[in-house]
């Protein structure tokens, strides 16, 4: 007998893979806005082959993380312009592998990943 049921279960690694593919990408595009789209970072994500491969989590959710990482990058900016006033002078400005990094390891974005991914 056969079945023609399609299957949409997804394995735990497949599950993994596509979560913390979600959060390379947000890491990535948290770079890229942190740093204005310098040519700088630019040639760096391009050279860098860390992670990224065409369209694995379909173009929304691309949108989805990019948009976050602006987001991310104007808190960025407040922020540095905000440690003008209220901070040393060697930990004033952007903060930019930090706050992309901190995001990488947080619940947040687990969560996030996770709900978008469901």
């Amino acid at each position: 007998m056969y079945n023609c049921k399609t299957t949409t279960r997804t394995t735990k690694a497949e599950y993994n893979f596509l979560r913390d593919h979600f959060k390379f990408t947000y890491f990535q595009d948290c770079l890229k806005h942190g740093f204005n789209k310098s040519d700088e970072i630019m040639k760096i994500l391009v050279e860098d082959k860390s992670y990224r491969s065409d369209f694995i989590l379909g173009m929304q959710n691309y949108k989805y993380i990019d948009s976050l990482a602006k987001l991310t990058a104007k808190a960025i900016k407040k922020d540095s312009i905000k440690s003008l006033t209220t901070a040393h002078e060697s930990a004033q400005g952007k903060k930019v592998f930090k706050k992309c990094l901190c995001d990488y390891n947080s619940k947040w974005l687990d969560s996030i990943a996770t709900s978008r991914l469901k």
